[in-house]
């Protein structure tokens, strides 16, 4: 790994090639519910994939909701076949900032049902709701 001691802006004004989110990631928008609503889509009839896309390290600091896969962000461009494309994915982060690149990835992928938990797992910790460590 090389790194551009310049910076970012610098490397830019040089013409160097770069790539923007919004020209690989589709222009969509991932919902978003709240905690409860959330724990509803876990408890309903239909077959949810939940997957937590914290790093293990953030996994180990709060803990996670029973019953979901870890495959952190940055492993979801080489690791997206795990997830089942005929159901529901519920996706969660530390503060519910990342779902919208995670969840835009997996829609360019095909995946048709994807939701996000608002606030991540923070939100669900602070609503009350149990995590698994």
């Amino acid at each position: 790994m090389y790194v551009y001691l310049e910076g970012f802006p610098a490397w830019q004004k040089r013409g160097y090639p770069t790539e923007m989110i919004k020209d690989f990631l589709p222009p969509v928008e991932i919902p978003t519910v709240p905690p409860a609503e959330f724990k509803a889509l876990l408890e309903g009839a239909d077959k949810v994939f939940l997957v937590d896309i914290r790093d293990s390290e953030d996994l180990r600091a709060t803990g996670t909701i029973k019953g979901s896969t870890n495959l952190p962000l940055e492993d979801l461009m080489a690791k997206h076949e795990t997830i089942p494309k005929e159901r529901k994915v519920l996706l969660m982060d530390l503060h519910g900032a990342q779902v919208q690149i995670a969840g835009r990835y997996l829609v360019k992928q095909g995946y048709a049902k994807v939701v996000g938990l608002a606030g991540g797992a923070k939100a669900w910790a602070d609503a009350g709701y149990p995590v698994a460590k």
